[in-house]
């Protein structure tokens, strides 16, 4: 399930603030508990006055990442049990998009979900994880915060994810609350000239992943892998020429890197502007 696949695209998501409203580290195993009801949303500790609460679209949206590796895929309803909240309607469209047939131009990946998170508190993430139900979906976790290289600490975990699952670097879509993760991962191991690397979005921390950004992001992935491809194609043929393809070739790849450009900056601005609009 986790051996390498030109068709397999990875999730990976930070956990505070991206996943739920706080830290793991202020909830050591042990001090917390969850209730009874079939939609835990929220764990509290032993006196029930203190809570940690996942972000409101989070159990939705791990629930259309199932639905898409499933062979069946029927529609996800809004209002499900997993979701105390109805969200908006850009996200109903989302969710719809992600878990209905026919499916979205995700629909020939196969996608896994990994975590890459700083937290040093790896036990109770993933005590966390099971309470919410969400640890079924995660088939690998980087965690960690080497102080050494903290400024690229996002790049280590998703380079420590590549190796273990042998899937290359440009199959991954990172989620994170924390820009200064994101445009690191985009300088040291996004993609340069017309080539594509790995995929990195900041989601707001008031409203963590939602279902559009995870679409958005997934798409936006695969649309750049499918240009990758466009331009070998066309490199092949261009250095098939012989000497008079360099300048083609060199304005290809000035095409090429602006358009990988301009999609980037593209599903920035819609990101900042959905999380506005929430």
């Amino acid at each position: 399930d986790t051996s390498a696949s030109d068709k397999a695209i990875i999730v990976t998501v930070d956990l505070d603030r991206t996943l739920w409203k706080g830290e793991c580290l202020d909830w050591p195993v042990g001090s917390f508990k969850r209730h009874s009801d079939t939609a835990v949303t929220a764990v509290f500790d032993e006196r029930g006055h203190r809570f940690l609460e996942l972000h409101a679209e989070v159990p939705l949206v791990f629930a259309a990442l199932k639905k898409v590796r499933s062979a069946s895929c029927p529609r996800l309803e809004p209002q499900s049990a997993l979701c105390r909240h109805r969200p908006p309607k850009s996200s109903e469209r989302a969710l719809n998009a992600l878990s209905s047939r026919p499916r979205t131009r995700c629909e020939q990946a196969r996608v896994r979900v990994t975590v890459a998170s700083a937290s040093i508190a790896a036990d109770s993430a993933h005590e966390l994880l099971k309470c919410f139900g969400l640890h079924e979906y995660v088939v690998a976790m980087e965690m960690g915060d080497d102080a050494n290289k903290r400024e690229s600490r996002k790049v280590v975990h998703l380079q420590g994810l590549s190796e273990r699952l042998g899937v290359p670097v440009d199959r991954f879509v990172l989620f994170d609350d924390a820009e200064a993760n994101v445009h690191k991962v985009r300088e040291v191991l996004g993609p340069s000239d017309a080539e594509t690397g790995c995929s990195a979005i900041c989601v707001g921390p008031a409203d963590g992943l939602t279902a559009e950004t995870l679409l958005r992001g997934l798409e936006h992935r695969l649309a750049e892998l499918r240009l990758r491809a466009r331009f070998a194609k066309e490199r092949r043929h261009e250095e098939s020429r012989g000497a008079a393809y360099k300048e083609p070739l060199r304005k290809r790849k000035q095409s090429h890197a602006e358009e990988l450009a301009q999609g980037q900056a593209a599903l920035d601005d819609h990101v900042r502007v959905a999380s506005k609009l929430e």
